[in-house]
């Protein structure tokens, strides 16, 4: 099993358990202690403690305690890229072409092939049920004393090789999946009926354990009925007596009438809802996401009357027009259909489903006026999801008198108008996206909707088209948008400057701003906002110089504040797209990457040395600007970079041989610079490709063609030694300029303040002269002396 696989997978047994077990949460709103959060990161420990304990520990031991290393912790999704390139650099990961197999929903009536050589194998009958049972067909005994449930799980995989399982501790997942059967699944998701063990009506088999037990092996004894692990199939049967337990194929009523659970998601499954369930009238939830159903939601539907869960969501192949009569479903509390290819028009009847909590429909052909429908019938509705269909009119007013919303998306539109003060009814609101449509008045939409107390998250990108950026300060009251966490307004082509009234919002954490018209230079009070650590300002017009005050960012600098990032499940999930890549899905705020992203602008000066202090930051792209001078050492203080660009500037120098040290350093850019010199040899930097340092003439090394000169000892000598002198030459000077100096000033002083030593001074010179003239004058005389002679 590949790390991805394995992550995958792990990662799927958590959604459900999140969904089965959700973690505890505040329902007053009135709590301040934040133990939201924390039980938050408690779980977020413990996946990422679990990710760690499951790799292999041969392959992946020294990756293991390099992040266990870190401080603080790395995020799951870090580690998960980590493990990820150290798979791909060793050549674990093979490519395997598995041959999937789509078991039918029907239980085998003949002993299967038995994965491991096993003693008596005929304990392994049931005399309950009249079946065999086999590791893939999982029987949970102990739960017939209480309930008449039965639970059979078909694998939708085959079973991999044992060799196939590279890197990945396998019997982990097992344990995991074990303990989300045992400790974290309600007793009763088969059916709310419990029988009294003493009643007549219960087979006197059910009231005590059969006596094979002990011979079932690991996996299946002391189960309770499971649920829907990622990799499994499951389907629950209620039945009075255990006679009537029969396949879910059978053309009798006596085994899918009294279905209640019907969970197969996360397979390969293809076709069209089978017929015979809408004969299943029993039926309470339908979850089949992330397949490959196809077809029409047929009107039969509707005979499901006790129907409160439909799941049918990443099918992408479900399509026509939702059933005219689905109104009819007035138990329905979640309707989940987002990503398929449903069309046409919302029919009126779905406003009678008035216990639908849940309206899930983004990411479909749907359209029509939304203004239309009369959304004052659903009062229990928390959660609409209406984007990226081709809904057009205006924002419909029925809606704000659903008052328990708290979160709605009607991105990716066809939506007009303004945003209406009518819209403070909704006291709950926490999330709100009307991103990609056509509103107009920014000025208004800021002044109303900066008085909503509980909004956290708002996109408002790609609206107000050509409009200016309010610069008003007073248009956002002091206590205003007291809560918003995420602030969207992108690609709107706005004009102006940074807004000052941004200082205000003292929990903001995620500013986009990118791809408008702003000008100015980048604001230094940014640092002042304590949680921010994502910032995207690019695709502007901003000029000066790189704040210094940015690299004090608290959420950036300091552990504490890093901490204090919101890790709670969003109501919904949020869209980013960076740059040249696809759109990125983010359940939770910690998950984002935090980021300065400032390319594409006109900024200039020197990169400061100080941004060494920002050792919480992953991403940094400064590329597209008028960047000069030398690339920092002290950027390879950022052991956190991930993605560092740096193209497109009028850098020169070198590459810091320190950057070899970013070790999760996934993409990186100096191209279109005036670097020169060797690419620093034995570090990954080698490792990225050649476009990364293009257009940079005078780099040279690997991955580049052109090969550095070498380089012979006694030129690198001689180079040492003109480096000595040329340091050494201006000290000499300097150090004795300041001793002549210092000698005269002295010698001068004393003589002018001191009559004893002017007096001693200048008879000592008259004698030196005098014995001069003396030696002078013997000398001359001797001379004239000798040609006599």
């Amino acid at each position: 099993m590949s790390i991805d696989d394995y992550y995958t997978r792990l990662m799927g047994l958590y959604d459900e358990l999140d969904r089965l077990k959700p973690l505890h949460a505040c329902a007053c709103g009135k709590c301040t202690c934040d133990v939201a959060s924390r039980f938050a990161a408690d779980r977020e420990e413990e996946k990422l403690h679990q990710f760690l304990i499951g790799i292999n520990d041969e392959l992946y031991a020294t990756v293991r305690s390099n992040l266990l290393s870190t401080s603080p912790f790395p995020d799951l999704d870090c580690v998960y890229q980590a493990c990820l390139q150290e798979e791909k650099s060793r050549g674990i990961a093979r490519d395997r072409a598995d041959k999937e197999e789509i078991h039918a929903f029907a239980l085998q009536t003949a002993r299967p092939k038995a994965r491991f050589t096993r003693p008596d194998k005929s304990k392994l009958y049931c005399s309950v049920c009249d079946i065999f049972v086999s590791r893939d067909v999982k029987f949970h005994e102990n739960e017939f004393p209480y309930k008449t449930v039965f639970t059979f799980q078909v694998p939708a995989y085959s079973s991999s090789p044992p060799d196939s399982n590279v890197g990945i501790d396998v019997d982990c997942l097992e344990d995991l999946e074990s303990a989300l059967v045992d400790d974290h699944v309600a007793p009763a998701i088969g059916t709310d009926i419990v029988l009294n063990p003493t009643s007549p009506h219960v087979p006197p088999a059910l009231l005590s354990p059969p006596d094979f037990a002990d011979d079932l092996g690991r996996g299946l004894r002391d189960k309770r009925p499971s649920v829907l692990l990622h990799d499994f199939v499951t389907h629950t049967v209620q039945s009075s007596s255990p006679s009537e337990c029969s396949s879910f194929s059978t053309s009798s009523s006596g085994g899918y009438s009294k279905l209640e659970v019907f969970r197969g998601g996360f397979n390969l499954l293809s076709g069209p809802l089978p017929h015979d369930i809408y004969n299943a009238t029993a039926l309470r939830e339908i979850s089949l996401p992330s397949n490959h159903l196809m077809g029409p939601i047929d009107n039969s539907i509707v005979h499901l009357s006790n129907l409160t869960i439909l799941e049918l969501s990443y099918n992408e192949l479900i399509s026509g027009e939702l059933p005219q009569d689905i109104g009819k479903l007035s138990n329905m509390e979640k309707l989940l259909l987002e990503n398929n290819n449903l069309s046409g028009s919302l029919p009126p009847s779905i406003m009678s489903c008035t216990n639908l909590i849940v309206l899930n429909l983004r990411d479909n052909f749907l359209e029509g006026d939304i203004s239309a429908l009369n959304f004052s019938k659903l009062q229990r509705l928390r959660t609409l999801d209406f984007g990226y269909n081709n809904f057009s009119g205006n924002l419909p007013e029925t809606l704000y008198s659903c008052k328990s919303l708290a979160a709605i998306r009607f991105a990716g539109n066809k939506l007009e108008g303004q945003i209406l003060p009518q819209i403070l009814a909704l006291q709950s609101l926490s999330f709100l996206s009307l991103s990609a449509n056509r509103l107009t008045n920014i000025t208004g939409a800021i002044r109303i909707l900066n008085v909503c107390k509980s909004l956290k998250f708002l996109f408002l990108s790609m609206n107000f088209i050509g409009e200016t950026m309010p610069d008003d300060d007073t248009i956002v009251a002091l206590d205003g948008f007291k809560s918003l966490e995420v602030l969207g307004l992108r690609n709107c082509h706005l004009t102006g400057e940074v807004p000052p009234w941004l200082a205000k919002l003292r929990k903001l954490e995620y500013l986009d701003v990118s791809v408008n018209q702003l000008t100015g230079p980048v604001p230094g009070w940014l640092w002042s906002l304590p949680g921010l650590f994502y910032i995207d300002l690019s695709h502007n017009q901003l000029s000066g110089e790189f704040p210094q005050e940015l690299s004090k960012l608290p959420a950036l600098t300091s552990e504490h504040a890093a901490a204090q990032v919101d890790r709670t499940y969003l109501e919904l999930p949020i869209f980013t797209q960076p740059t040249n890549a696809t759109f990125l899905m983010y359940k939770r705020l910690s998950s984002i990457p935090p980021s300065i992203i400032l390319s594409n602008n006109s900024l200039s000066g020197r990169i400061p040395v100080e941004i060494g202090q920002l050792q919480f930051l992953h991403v940094l792209d400064l590329s597209y600007n008028n960047f000069s001078g030398h690339i920092p050492d002290q950027i390879s203080k950022l052991t956190n970079l991930e993605k560092l660009n740096l193209s497109s500037n009028h850098l020169s120098g070198e590459i810091p041989t320190s950057l070899g040290s970013l070790h999760f350093l996934s993409s990186f850019s100096v191209s279109n610079n005036h670097l020169e010199g060797p690419i620093p040899p034995g570090t990954q930097l080698q490792s990225f490709p050649a476009s990364a340092y293009m257009g940079n003439p005078e780099l040279c090394g690997r991955p580049l063609p052109n090969n550095c000169e070498p380089i012979t000892g006694n030129f690198q000598h001689q180079n040492v030694e003109e480096e000595a002198y040329q340091l050494e030459t201006p000290l000499f000077y300097l150090t004795v300029g300041f001793g002549y100096s210092a000698g005269f000033w002295l010698v001068c002083s004393t003589l002018l303040f001191d009559i004893s030593w002017r007096d001693a001074y200048f008879r000592f010179m008259n004698d030196v002269k005098d014995k001069v003239y003396v030696m002078i004058a013997f000398s001359a005389a001797r001379l004239q002396r000798r040609p006599s002679n």
